[in-house]
């Protein structure tokens, strides 16, 4: 069974969230903050986090960061209004998606339940992002690659240099497992189904320098 937390400000919408997730299966409960929600993953992880950002005393972004920190397997939705710059703040914070607030619950609900909306959203980026907005946006990268993270870019480029997943867990003093869920989230996040798919995507939009020696592995070190 899946579960969720869904952390919001506001308690009734929260609820609302919350019990309408259950009635599609999943266990779901209701947070009015990120300490609480936090604390809660502590004693029990949770499958989807679905966060707001603004609340009295804390700050959702810092919490979604930690989230993914911590426990990079889990799906983190940041749940607001379709400001732009919301948008990018949480995609910075590295939210796998963002769903607002002017969309029905039933949508919402169903995102949740997929955990497919990796780098779109509620509606999708370009649509609440204004013509000025999407014309002033870094093009460095495809829209698909600005999602990911500095942690998961990092793990990208030993990726590239065809590090196998024990080895980037070594060089960047994390655990095996942990590395292996920035490798889901970096695939989920590219839209691929492998570490060379991903490598090559990666060479090819310049997200990543060409290693000599990066795209003639085998795709046998899968995560």
């Amino acid at each position: 069974m899946i579960s969720a937390i869904i952390c919001d400000d506001h308690r009734l919408f929260a609820e609302a969230f919350a019990n309408a997730l259950q009635g599609q299966g999943v266990q779901a409960t209701a947070s009015s903050g990120p300490r609480e929600t936090l604390a809660a993953i502590e004693r029990s992880p949770v499958d989807r986090v679905v966060m707001n950002v603004s609340f009295p005393h804390a700050s959702g972004l810092d919490a979604i960061r930690q989230i993914r920190e911590a426990w990079p397997e889990i799906h983190v939705s940041c749940v607001g209004t379709d400001v732009p710059e919301l948008l990018r703040s949480a995609m910075d914070a590295g939210a796998h998606a963002f769903l607002s607030k002017r969309r029905p619950l039933t949508e919402l609900v169903q995102a949740v339940v997929d955990a497919s909306w990796t780098v779109g959203c509620c509606p999708a980026p370009t649509a609440t992002m204004t013509p000025a907005r999407r014309d002033s946006a870094p093009r460095s990268y495809p829209s698909t690659a600005r999602f990911l993270t500095n942690r998961e870019r990092e793990v990208l480029q030993l990726l590239a240099m065809a590090k196998s997943t024990e080895r980037i867990a070594t060089e960047m003093g994390i655990s095996v497992t942990t590395t292996r869920g920035y490798i889901q989230a970096i695939l989920e996040k590219l839209g691929v189904h492998s570490r060379v798919e991903a490598v090559t995507y990666a060479v090819r939009h310049s997200v990543v320098p060409e290693p000599s020696n990066a795209l003639n592995r085998s795709d046998a070190e899968l995560p």
